[in-house]
């Protein structure tokens, strides 16, 4: 039963969403739970019959996107009416389209966008051909996938000074197959973290672990809690911090009960970063238990509040490389339960915060974006005298000292 549990938990998000798809799960998680009642356990069919209300309700959410994946490339009219109220005012791009740099005279600017859903609404309402004229494109994604069609818009734009941000060689790679004009530059959404919101406050220690992340299957909150229930050890203290996001709080208080966890374990939601920061500040280790992510911020913000990570090695998003010996340790799924007990003396040997500013802190993204624009310049043979802004995700874009603030991009320019 346990494993048909795990199943329901987190087998829809090895499933290739499709119409049909979904209402297969769906209906499979019914006559599933209906069989355990009729078998009486209760328990697992409870389990189960959430499982399918979560996942009829996903569905829809599906049926949209993939409506709207359809028509992103239609007439700007037609994708207004398509994109929900909230998205269609120019307030929609406030810290998503963003100016690092004024163009001035003969000198490019330099525009970050962020989120792949920014992408295709830009494209319908905006001339992109006018823009890659006055200024360097810095692309930063909400996932990767070099293959979605919001992505590969970019390719028609030859030799226009376009810019990804990347984690990986691997992603590199992939890349240089399938977006030959875009060029890489190592950073994600996770490297402009400020690390004035997140800092050591020498704290006492009230807890043994802390995981930041939404209520959501893919981040695999079950993963840590097996490993508690498998310690067997009341004094263990676990600090869990989400928000809504597909599930909801109730879900995961009642799957740590199932595993019997639930006095082991203080949960916090929708809490402020200065709170969130508190809670880092009064925990040992910052865990990060997901298959895959585009960027997780919350490592990061955890490493500049002086708090080692443990990361599992079949992660894909964090470089594992950025886990050293003095930011944390990585970790396999059988040896959690032994590493989160080894870490409860161990934390004190790392020292995270001084090497994340050094090396992925919003100041060293800064660095390497403009490097790699300043080499682009140079080999267009265009001028570059003006140095980018330093910027941050809170989570929308805000400049890191707002007495540098831009003027703002001039939409109006630049529509169709």
């Amino acid at each position: 039963m346990n494993k048909l549990r795990l199943f329901i938990r987190i087998g829809k998000t090895r499933l290739i969403y499709s119409r049909w798809s979904s209402v297969v799960y769906s209906r499979f998680l019914y006559f599933s739970g209906l069989l355990l009642i009729l078998i009486n356990k209760p328990k697992a069919a409870f389990f189960i019959m959430r499982a399918h209300r979560n996942e009829r309700s996903e569905f829809w959410r599906i049926r949209y996107e993939r409506t709207m994946l359809k028509f992103q490339f239609l007439h700007p009219a037609l994708i207004d009416s398509l994109i929900p109220r909230r998205f269609r005012h120019e307030g929609f791009y406030h810290g998503r389209v963003f100016l690092l740099k004024e163009n001035k005279g003969d000198e490019k600017g330099v525009i970050i966008i962020k989120y792949n859903e920014t992408f295709a609404k830009l494209f319908n309402k905006y001339n992109i051909e006018k823009i890659i004229k006055d200024y360097y494109l810095c692309i930063e994604l909400s996932y990767y996938g070099f293959c979605s069609p919001e992505i590969q818009q970019f390719e028609r734009y030859d030799n226009a000074g376009i810019v990804i941000g990347l984690v990986h060689d691997l992603e590199e790679r992939s890349l240089k197959r399938l977006c030959k004009n875009i060029q890489p530059v190592y950073y994600s959404s996770s490297t402009w973290v400020d690390e004035r919101n997140y800092y050591d406050m020498q704290l006492e220690k009230s807890y043994d672990c802390i995981m930041v992340a939404m209520w959501n299957d893919i981040k695999r909150h079950y993963l840590l809690f097996k490993a508690v229930r498998d310690m067997n050890n009341p004094s263990y203290r676990v600090c869990l911090i989400g928000g809504p996001w597909g599930l909801v709080l109730d879900d995961f208080k009642d799957l740590a009960a199932y595993y019997g966890v639930t006095d082991n374990i203080e949960f916090f939601e929708r809490i402020s970063p200065k709170q969130v920061n508190l809670l880092l500040n009064k925990s040992k280790v910052n865990l990060l238990l997901s298959l895959k992510e585009g960027g997780n911020k919350a490592i990061i913000e955890g490493l500049f509040a002086n708090v080692p990570a443990i990361i599992l090695d079949e992660h894909i998003g964090v470089d594992l490389a950025w886990i050293n010996n003095q930011t944390g340790i990585i970790t396999d799924k059988k040896r959690l339960t032994k590493t989160l007990l080894e870490m409860r003396t161990m934390y004190r040997s790392f020292r995270p915060r001084q090497w994340a500013i050094d090396n992925i802190s919003c100041h060293a993204s800064t660095k390497k974006l403009e490097s790699k624009l300043r080499e682009i310049a140079a080999q267009r043979d265009e001028p570059w005298t003006i140095s980018i802004r330093k910027k941050v995700n809170r989570p929308e874009m805000e400049y890191y000292n707002p007495e540098e603030k831009l003027p703002g991009f001039d939409y109006s320019r630049y529509e169709k």
